[in-house]
């Protein structure tokens, strides 16, 4: 069970990185201290949106129980950096994680923002930033769409999410007629983030799973 008492005692502990003279924690170290406090909680992430080359996430944070304790939103842009041009939807859901854990009070004793959130700000608005290599229109990256295969940050996220409900990894990939997680497409991963939620709730049901417990 998350206390206040326990959150304060991480957050004098959790490592920190100056910038500008102020103080802002890593969300892997928002991360560690949530599991710290609750092995057996869960951190959800959503797309609500992506459309334009433009994200939209949502992240839930929860207990053993399934009670929601936080939540936090991040959108990305894909032409706003370099960067982004290749990860602004493993960006967007770095920064709405780390917002959510925020919102819940772990690392976010001194900032909200988290140190990830600051330095895409940072990088966005940075004036005298270089100019990219010009490219050609075949080597220019398209916007993602959702017939595109997931990335592998979400690969990863989905056998966690198998992993944690004891369900075989078969029982989705079967769910989207697919044999490899690394075919799911952005359509598929849409579709997961507005029905996964109660698909669960009815496998732990009828699996006898206890709250979270693995």
């Amino acid at each position: 069970m998350i206390t206040a008492e326990g959150i304060k005692s991480v957050n004098e502990r959790v490592k920190k990185i100056e910038v500008k003279g102020k103080n802002y924690t890593c969300v892997s170290a928002r991360v560690a201290a949530f599991r710290e406090l609750c092995p057996q909680g869960t951190i959800t992430t959503d797309i609500i949106n992506m459309a334009d080359g433009v994200v939209t996430m949502k992240t839930t944070v929860s207990d053993e129980t399934g009670k929601v304790l936080a939540t936090g939103m991040a959108q990305e842009k894909e032409s706003s950096s370099y960067i982004n041009k290749t990860s602004y939807i493993e960006n967007c859901e770095t920064s709405s994680v780390g917002r959510a854990l925020g919102m819940l009070g772990i690392g976010s004793d001194e900032q909200m923002a988290s140190a990830e959130e600051l330095a895409n700000a940072l990088n966005n608005q940075k004036p005298g930033q270089k100019a990219e290599p010009k490219q050609n229109a075949e080597q220019k990256r398209r916007p993602t769409t959702m017939s595109d295969p997931i990335s592998p940050a979400m690969v990863n996220t989905l056998k966690e999410m198998c992993k944690h409900h004891n369900m075989p990894e078969s029982v989705l990939l079967e769910r989207y007629q697919t044999d490899s997680f690394q075919k799911l497409t952005m359509a598929s991963w849409r579709d997961w983030s507005n029905t996964g939620k109660e698909f669960l709730a009815k496998w732990d049901a009828e699996h006898g799973k206890d709250n979270g417990e693995s």
